[in-house]
């Protein structure tokens, strides 16, 4: 679909809950919302749809981009109460760029325009647009707002954290508490009432603006928590959405002040994410969530707060036969609730549909236990989605639970033409496509780590080979300020900890985040492949000298090197540490002479505390390029690309294919095999990502295809 249809169709949900049978009430039946879709003109694909404002049945905006041969242009539609149109009026319409958030501000409407890296505020007033820069450029920026008298523009650029205020005269740089590193969001009441929500040193904090002065609000939020939107509503209330995180699995919030008292209340909808929040009706705000819930994917559903003492339902949506219901009372106390279709044969009892649903859960269980017991686990393929352009690949992937995962690389590769970045997002039943909003530069993904969900890091480079880093903080992926100079190749967390892999004018080095930047570290000798970051003080290091394969420990102070395997050329690029007395590493053993091209044996060893040996695997050739742990921590997979192995005597060829993957079980390793898949060849890359807390891992990487092309590959096993 084009334009908007791929984006503002409708809000749907899916929820599998347990409620009481007094929880069911009789649905209103003046309340008829529905949605529907309407269609916009035509744009090139992928579209992406930024920001929705309206201000009456007779006007609305939707701003964005679309993706042009050579980058990102501006796309602007308007609604006048009977079909959308897209406006190509404004200033730099034609030109490489983003429009992004959009507010009205009295009769006006303010637009924020990256204007081939420029940034701007668009303004329509009754005599048309007009453009209003900004007083310089940044790197990222991050967000807008603007009300009477006053606007705001926060991103980075080379110094840090950018706050530029405009007075409705000039623009001035504004001062942030000194412990905040990075404003995720901002926006305003009147000019002397803006909000903004920030990480700090010591987790999320909401700031205020009192026309003065930027201070922490001291809004009390819940441990381990951010904070996604926040509404404000002229009767001087306001609300915060956010998610609370357990485990790593997060929990929607919200928050609403009413000028004396913070209120916090959990919806219960399990694994959810608050999006957005807009004022509805007499100003109370409609706060679309994302609900994930059974492994499907993740849906969305609109929650409306009642009126006065009667409830207010709004109805999102009629799944196989059940209309799911979800009442908000004072804001503040949320009823989920089931309603048989009218279309539906009969009206069960609440108590009936729960013990049908208990059943069938029951049922689905033992039909999956039995398949389980009666086949053994293998690697299965998990296809990409649709939206993937061909000559594709994937480098590398982290997850955080069976519904929560990141892969990064590049699609749209050309044999001259570096590509577009790529990154998919598994929600426990698919991988989709994430949009990277005002991102527009052609290059690759080349790895990605996160110390948490909300703090998620991805690097790569673009098509003149500059570094380019990208950060997630729950809610969307923006750019962030790489390191001066540096050409980054990977990205490794652990313990709370990110470190960067890269080089500058030649000579490799190692970064690691600090506050709000990143600090230049000693790098051990040789060449450094890959990282296992465990905490501060506890690092390890995979790599080459001159004299062979290196791992080194970094103790908090200085780097202690050993070589693990002294023939020339070896080499280890991954490293998995369990213990100080077990770690492990993995690479290419090293060769002397022999024909260009000639296979080379892997190379996996062990330390026990004191000495590292190597340890045999059952293939011949091929290269260890990842290693994963289980559960416990220990080693639990190795993968090894182009595997091979000698075949029987006098055979031809003479090579036969190796296992693809090994799994320890403490003694020995278990051979498989990745599965076939119909057009495609065997993975040139095997990545592994382990699921925290199960046995399940992934693997992601590039396939060969037909006549030199590639194709992204995603396998799955448990």
């Amino acid at each position: 679909m084009n334009g908007l249809r791929a984006v503002v169709v409708c809000l749907v949900i899916a929820c599998a809950a347990v409620v009481s049978p007094a929880a069911a009430v009789t649905p209103d039946p003046a309340v008829t919302t529905s949605w529907s879709a309407l269609p916009v003109p035509a744009a090139a694909p992928p579209v992406t749809v930024s920001d929705l404002a309206a201000r009456g049945p007779a006007e609305a905006w939707a701003t964005g981009y679309e993706q042009a041969a050579d980058g990102l242009r501006p796309m602007l539609y308007r609604w006048n109460g009977s079909a959308w149109s897209r406006d190509t009026t404004f200033p730099g319409a034609g030109e490489p760029g983003w429009l992004g958030k959009v507010q009205f501000v009295g009769a006006d409407v303010w637009i924020f325009h990256n204007r081939a890296g420029e940034g701007e505020i668009l303004r329509r007033s009754a005599g048309g647009w007009s453009a209003l820069p900004l007083p310089q450029t940044l790197w990222t920026y991050q967000d807008f707002t603007a009300t009477p008298g006053a606007a705001w523009v926060v991103g980075e650029d080379d110094t840090g954290l950018k706050v530029l205020h405009y007075d409705g005269s000039r623009w001035t740089a504004q001062a942030t508490p000194a412990d905040v590193l990075y404003l995720m969001g901002v926006t305003a009441r009147t000019a002397d009432d803006a909000w903004a929500w920030a990480d700090t040193s010591t987790g999320t904090a909401v700031l205020h603006w009192d026309g003065t002065a930027w201070q922490d609000a001291k809004v009390p939020l819940p441990p381990d928590s951010n904070v996604h939107t926040l509404l404000l509503e002229p009767a001087g209330r306001i609300t915060i959405g956010g998610s609370q995180y357990t485990d790593g699995v997060a929990r929607t919030y919200l928050m609403t002040f009413n000028g004396h008292v913070w209120r916090t209340a959990h919806p219960p909808l399990g694994d959810t994410s608050t999006e957005a929040m807009v004022a509805a009706g007499a100003q109370r705000p409609c706060v679309p969530v994302e609900v994930r819930a059974g492994g499907r994917p993740p849906r969305h559903l609109l929650l409306r707060p009642g009126a006065h003492e009667r409830d207010r339902r709004q109805t999102a949506c009629a799944d196989e036969g059940r209309v799911l219901t979800f009442v908000l009372r004072h804001g503040r106390d949320l009823r989920l609730e089931t309603e048989p279709d009218e279309r539906a044969a009969g009206r069960l009892s609440m108590t009936r549909r729960l013990l049908v649903a208990a059943l069938a859960v029951a049922m689905a269980l033992i039909t999956v236990m039995g398949s389980a017991a009666a086949r053994p686990l293998s690697w299965q393929h998990v296809p990409v989605p649709a939206q993937v352009r061909p000559q594709a690949a994937l480098n590398e992937a982290v997850a955080f639970g069976p519904d929560r995962a990141w892969a990064v690389g590049a699609d749209a590769v050309g044999r001259e033409a570096a590509g577009f970045p790529l990154v998919l997002r598994w929600d426990g039943s698919a991988w989709h496509r994430q949009s990277l909003t005002g991102i527009g530069w052609q290059g690759e993904l080349l790895s990605v780590a996160a110390t948490s969900p909300t703090m998620v890091w991805a690097v790569g480079r673009d098509a003149a080979g500059g570094a380019r880093l990208l950060r997630f903080d729950g809610i969307a992926w923006s750019e962030s300020r790489p390191p001066p100079g540096a050409v980054l190749t990977s990205v490794v967390a652990g313990g709370g900890e990110a470190w960067l892999i890269g080089s500058r004018d030649g000579t490799q080095v190692l970064l690691r985040r600090d506050g709000s930047g990143w600090r230049d570290m000693p790098v051990p000798p040789g060449s450094v492949y890959g990282l296992h970051v465990k905490a501060a003080d506890d690092v390890w290091a995979a790599g080459a000298t001159d004299s062979g394969a290196a791992v080194s420990h970094w103790n908090g102070e200085a780097w202690q090197q050993t070589i693990v395997d002294g023939f020339p050329r070896s080499a280890v690029g991954s490293v998995l540490a369990v213990s100080p007395t077990e770690v492990w590493a993995g690479g290419t053993a090293g060769f002397v002479g022999g024909p260009p091209g000639r296979p080379i044996p892997p190379l996996l060893l062990r330390f026990d505390g004191q000495t590292w040996s190597r340890v045999s695997v059952p293939t011949d050739f091929g290269s260890i390029s990842s290693l994963a742990a289980s559960m416990s921590g220990g080693p639990a997979w190795v993968s090894v690309a182009r595997s091979q192995k000698w075949g029987p005597a006098g055979s031809s060829p003479p090579l036969v294919p190796g296992p693809d993957f090994l799994a320890w079980n403490g003694q020995s390793f278990t051979e498989y095999s990745e599965p076939a898949v119909a057009g495609e060849g065997d993975s040139r890359t095997l990545r592994l990502a382990p699921v925290p807390g199960t046995d399940t891992v992934w693997s992601v990487g590039r396939a060969d295809g037909p006549e030199g092309t590639f194709a992204p590959r995603t396998l799955r096993f448990g």
